[in-house]
């Protein structure tokens, strides 16, 4: 989806406050924020206006995915267009005006964007980006009843805040602990392992292949509590791992949902070895807000052989609840 992965960096300011900046892994955050929240249907129709392709097999020149992404830039340029993903926009409620707004975009490597199967020297370049913004125009009478509301009350938003965080796991290695979070424990946890130099970014390999690279087990420990419950004990070369397959439905909200993300198990074993864990007291994923839970966020993963030769990069995306209150003098005000 090179609509959104062409940037490595977001970063949206209100009123020169920073409310949004994802750091270098902002196409991360899209891929995973697209892959495991729309469905089927819309990957299929909607998605490929920026680029998405059904894709089933990684790093495979047969695959149709890959040849249609080919396709779409065969004679040397495209037109793409991607809603971009940041947690205000992931909220129904409008701006309030006389806010000014500021994004910043920074681009990815071309080595990182571009995925083929033959030595070239190929590069993107931009000739022309527009943003499109939706402005509403409201009737004088409204403008006043809000002026008045805004004297007495803030305009409160509430956020699902993303983090996303990345930890190098060293060649040789069979386990490894991290520290993930210190102060705030997440709503949900969300990771994977790809390899570190797909990670950095190299044409020859795709950076969204997140494979299991012989995980046994893995623990979080959040809040002084373990997730999961009872460890998984998971043999991918062997044709066991349902447990985090349907956990990860689960944790989504979108265990028997029609409108899942449509990950096949057999998908989830190759490539899409996503594992999503509900760190929240009713272990029900809902669009309410969770009791704020202070504690340190910790990982432990086991493989049941060595990580292999250029090490492996584990890409963490977390997410809490957050409020954001305007005042009538428009200062930003966030609250955990």
């Amino acid at each position: 989806m090179i609509g959104l992965t062409l940037y490595r960096q977001l970063r949206v300011s209100f009123n020169g406050v920073d409310v949004y900046d994802s750091g270098t892994m902002y196409p991360y955050r899209a891929y995973l924020g697209t892959e495991l929240s729309c469905s089927e249907a819309i990957k299929k129709t909607e998605l490929e206006a920026g680029g998405y392709f059904c894709q089933k097999r990684y790093n495979d020149p047969t695959d149709s995915g890959f040849a249609s992404r080919n396709a779409m830039i065969r004679n040397g340029k495209c037109v793409v267009m991607s809603r971009l993903d940041f947690d205000f926009a992931n909220q129904p409620l409008l701006l309030l005006n006389d806010v000014d707004v500021v994004f910043t975009l920074y681009r990815s490597t071309d080595d990182f964007c571009i995925e083929t199967d033959e030595i070239s020297d190929y590069r993107i370049k931009i000739e022309n980006i527009k943003m499109h913004v939706c402005a509403v125009d409201l009737q004088p009478s409204l403008n006043v009843k809000f002026f008045e509301k805004l004297e007495t009350i803030p305009a409160t938003y509430g956020l699902r805040k993303t983090e996303m965080r990345s930890f190098m796991i060293n060649a040789g290695r069979t386990e490894f602990n991290q520290n993930l979070f210190t102060s705030f424990v997440p709503r949900r946890l969300i990771f994977g392992l790809v390899k570190q130099t797909a990670f950095a970014g190299n044409d020859a390999v795709n950076p969204f292949n997140f494979e299991p690279h012989g995980l046994r087990e893995f623990e979080i420990s959040a809040g002084g509590k373990r997730f999961p419950h009872e460890k998984y004990k998971m043999d991918f070369a062997n044709d066991n791992a349902v447990q985090p397959y349907v956990a990860m439905y689960h944790a989504l909200g979108q265990h028997f949902n029609t409108s899942n993300c449509g990950v096949t198990y057999k998908q989830f074993k190759n490539g899409w070895t996503i594992f999503v864990v509900d760190l929240t007291a009713s272990q029900d994923e809902t669009s309410g807000f969770e009791l704020v839970q202070n504690g340190s966020t910790d990982i432990r993963l086991e493989f049941s052989a060595a990580v292999p030769v250029g090490g492996l990069e584990l890409v963490v995306m977390a997410e809490f609840d957050e409020l954001m209150s305007i005042d009538n003098q428009r200062r930003i005000k966030f609250e955990s």
